[in-house]
């Protein structure tokens, strides 16, 4: 497996490294923060027709 070998003498999990999300290059953070225009602009034009259906 991928365990080192003190971690496994030591009994402890292996810490995981989770994969940081992006949408079109911008981070997780930063799309939390955007405001709902700013954010459909990142949107493609099908998805920015959709919404506005809605």
């Amino acid at each position: 497996t991928d365990v080192e070998p003190e971690v496994a003498a030591q009994g402890v999990p292996k810490k995981r490294t989770f994969k940081k999300f992006s949408f079109r290059g911008v981070d997780l953070d930063s799309l939390l923060d955007m405001k709902t225009d700013e954010l459909v602009k990142l949107f493609s034009a099908r998805a920015r027709r959709r919404k506005m259906v809605l």
